[in-house]
């Protein structure tokens, strides 16, 4: 069953999407440098947990990630022209912060390593990326 957002609250719950990834990165980076306090262990959790929540909010509930990942020949004319557009935009997106995190790895001379936490992020990204074009640029989902 899918459930309707109007297009501001599907604004709203991208933002939340991707700080919360961004912050989870953030935390993640500083358990591992600092060492893993209780505080900072904790706010993984609660990070993680908004995270999970907002992606079964706004991509499962809504029906976006079965639509982005729907066989071409189960959508219709309106449905593959939206979800290519929806990739050829992520598309862009997703390279401009790849070639960004690149680029401000080298300016600040900090080595690349794709450890897990980077692949996953990436990973992520490029998955939800098409679903969340769809939710901020569609009227009605």
């Amino acid at each position: 069953m899918s459930s309707t957002l109007s297009k501001t609250s599907r604004r709203v719950w991208v933002v939340i999407n991707y700080v919360s990834l961004i912050m989870l990165i953030i935390l993640y980076r500083l358990g591992h440098f600092k060492g893993w306090s209780v505080l900072i262990v904790v706010s993984l959790i609660v990070v993680f947990t908004i995270l999970q929540l907002s992606f079964t909010k706004l991509y499962k509930k809504t029906g976006l990630w079965k639509l982005t990942h729907s066989k071409v020949n189960d959508l219709d004319e309106r449905e593959i022209q939206l979800t290519h557009e929806a990739l050829r935009y992520s598309y862009s997106i997703f390279v401009i912060n790849c070639l960004l995190i690149i680029f401000i790895s080298s300016i600040l001379e900090i080595d690349m390593i794709i450890d897990v936490i980077s692949g996953v992020t990436l990973l992520y990204l490029a998955h939800t990326l098409p679903a969340s074009v769809i939710a901020w640029t569609e009227r009605e989902v």
